[in-house]
């Protein structure tokens, strides 16, 4: 007989593999006997957690959000996609004042 590689010798026989691949599902442990607190990944607090929503943009819109996403990948942001820059422009426009919001705001009226 054919020397296998690697550390065994010979073939298993088929009553052995069964009895092997029985005996170790034992030793498995059953999900009933593991805490809650150790199971998948931990939850974030709700404040933290993402929605899926969805937004309508024209075209103008569009081309404007490649724009800052190139924007931002030059810049060095390569992580940085439409959400992230979506993001960004949130935090920038909850920055501004009433005043400078109006304005922007009263701008963004007329192109629709």
């Amino acid at each position: 007989m054919k020397k296998l590689k690697g550390s065994m010798a010979s073939p298993i026989s088929s009553i052995e593999r069964k009895n092997f691949i029985n005996s170790s599902v034992d030793s498995l442990p059953d999900s009933a006997s593991i805490p809650d607190h150790t199971m998948g990944r931990p939850s974030k607090p709700e404040q933290d957690k993402t929605k899926r929503v969805t937004f309508t943009f024209t075209q103008e819109d569009l081309r404007i959000l490649d724009e800052q996403l190139n924007r931002a990948v030059s810049l060095g942001y390569r992580d940085k996609g439409k959400t992230g820059v979506l993001r960004m422009a949130l935090r920038a426009l909850e920055a501004r004042s009433d005043d400078d919001y109006m304005e922007v705001y009263h701008s963004v009226q007329t192109l629709i």
